[in-house]
């Protein structure tokens, strides 16, 4: 899946499209953060809506790994490819992730169908 996204990238690029830009330093400020399918979640570790975006590391509901990559299609829309490991298993995932106009939600798409997650108040996250 990842050499088909930088060829889908590549091919665009190519073609005249707007480029994403490779981040050297993580993920971008403003998509770090909790984020949370359900507002009144945040802060805690119930449900599997959760997910913490560090610069280089992401945490979901029963997986978490290290970013490998951040591709940044514009300031409001990254692909972040990180390696995860989580139920006994160690995958790469690759998720393209949307900031709302507003940019206090989180839209996963097209994996997860456009699942949209609100930003947790700064220092809801209840461990480091």
């Amino acid at each position: 899946m990842f050499r088909s996204l930088l060829f889908s990238l590549a091919l665009a690029c190519a073609g005249g499209a707007a480029c994403a830009v490779e981040q050297g330093h993580g993920v971008p400020a403003a998509f770090v953060g909790e984020w949370n399918v359900h507002v009144a979640l945040c802060g805690t570790s119930d449900g599997d809506g959760r997910l913490i975006i560090r610069p280089s590391r992401v945490e979901f509901y029963e997986s978490a790994g290290p970013v490998v990559r951040v591709l940044v299609e514009s300031p409001d829309q990254i692909v972040v490819i990180a390696q995860l490991q989580g139920e006994g298993q160690v995958m790469r995932s690759v998720r393209r992730w949307r900031l709302s106009t507003d940019r206090q939600q989180l839209i996963d798409e097209p994996g997860a169908g456009g699942l949209a997650r609100h930003r947790c108040r700064s220092g809801s996250t209840t461990h480091p």
